[in-house]
C-alpha cells in the first residue's frame, strides 16, 4: 500500500506551471496554507502508477500579493501560490523493495498534478526510505544530492520540539554581569541522534577504528560547515537547533538538478 494515498479533503493544490525542477503550485483553498511552511515537503501526483515526485517548499505567497514584484510573480496569478523545488522520485515499490526513495526525477509533473503535504506518520515513513545505510559503511549519512533531505529532518523534527518548549537544550550561566542563557549543543546532537538512529532508523552510528563510537553527527558538522550549509559563526541557535543557511541549500538543489 502507498505511504501516499490521500482522501480529497487533503488536497492541498494542484500544479499550474513547471520549469525543469521548479513546479509553481496553485492553492485554491486558503485554509491549506496554516501552517504550511517553507522547507515543508511536497508529494506530487506522477504520470506513473506507484511513483510520486518529491519537492521541497521555498516560497509561499498568497494571492493578496500577486501584483508585487519582488513575489517574482506575473499578475494574472490571481491566487495563492506555492513553489516547490523538486529533489527525487518516490517509488511504492523499485527492484523488489517496498518504499523507496531515488534522487533522479522519474518524470516530469503534468499541469493540474495533485499535490499532498507530507507529515504526521506519512512523513515519518518516507524518511525511512530516503537513507538507509548499507551494512559496513562507515562514511557520513551525507552523500551529494542527499544532503537536502538530511536537514530538512533535522529542521523538522527541531521545530516540533521548538514549538513546544522555546528554550528546550538551553541552562542558565551565572556571570558577572547577570545571568546568560546558553544554549547546550552536545546534548541537542544527542537528542538528534536519538531521532535519528532509533525513532527514524535513517542514520547509522560509526566506530572509530580506534575504538569507541564517534561524536554524534561529528563528520557530517564538518561536512556541512565545509560546504557553508551552517552559518559558521553561529552554528546553533536558540529556539531553532542547528542554524541552516537555507537560500544556500536551495541553490545547491538547483545546482544539482541543473547538471
Amino acid at each position: 500500500m502507498s505511504i501516499f494515498e490521500y482522501t480529497p479533503e487533503e488536497l492541498l493544490g494542484t500544479v499550474e506551471s513547471v520549469d525543469t525542477s521548479t513546479v509553481i503550485v496553485k492553492v485554491e483553498n486558503d485554509d491549506k496554507l496554516r501552517g504550511l511552511q517553507v522547507n515543508h515537503l511536497i508529494s506530487i501526483q506522477s504520470s506513473k502508477i506507484g511513483q510520486h515526485l518529491i519537492g521541497l517548499v521555498s516560497k509561499i505567497i498568497r494571492k493578496s500579493a500577486y501584483s508585487d514584484p519582488v513575489a517574482d510573480v506575473s499578475p494574472e496569478f490571481g491566487f495563492n501560490i506555492i513553489k516547490v523545488i523538486l529533489i527525487g522520485t518516490h517509488f511504492d515499490r523499485d527492484a523488489g523493495k517496498d518504499n523507496v526513495f531515488r534522487r533522479s526525477l522519474a518524470t516530469i509533473p503534468t499541469i493540474n498534478a495533485e499535490c499532498h503535504l507530507i507529515h504526521g506518520d506519512r512523513l515519518k515513513r518516507f524518511m525511512q526510505a530516503i537513507s538507509s545505510i548499507p551494512e559496513g559503511e562507515d562514511a557520513v549519512s551525507l552523500q551529494i544530492g542527499r544532503f537536502d533531505v538530511f536537514l530538512y529532518t533535522i529542521y523538522k523534527y527541531s521545530q516540533d520540539r521548538f514549538q513546544v518548549y522555546f528554550d528546550a537544550f538551553t541552562k542558565e550561566k551565572k556571570m558577572k554581569a547577570g545571568h546568560k542563557i546558553v544554549f547546550q549543543s552536545a546534548s541537542y546532537l544527542d537528542w538528534l541522534d536519538d531521532v535519528l538512529t532509533n525513532q527514524l532508523h535513517m542514520y547509522k552510528k560509526t566506530t572509530l577504528r580506534a575504538g569507541g563510537t564517534r561524536k554524534p553527527f561529528q563528520a557530517e558538522m564538518a561536512y556541512l560547515k565545509k560546504l557553508g550549509f551552517i552559518y559558521p559563526d553561529n552554528v546553533f541557535k536558540r529556539g531553532t537547533g542547528l542554524n541552516i543557511d537555507w537560500p544556500l541549500v536551495e541553490g545547491s538543489l538547483m545546482y544539482f538538478q541543473g547538471i
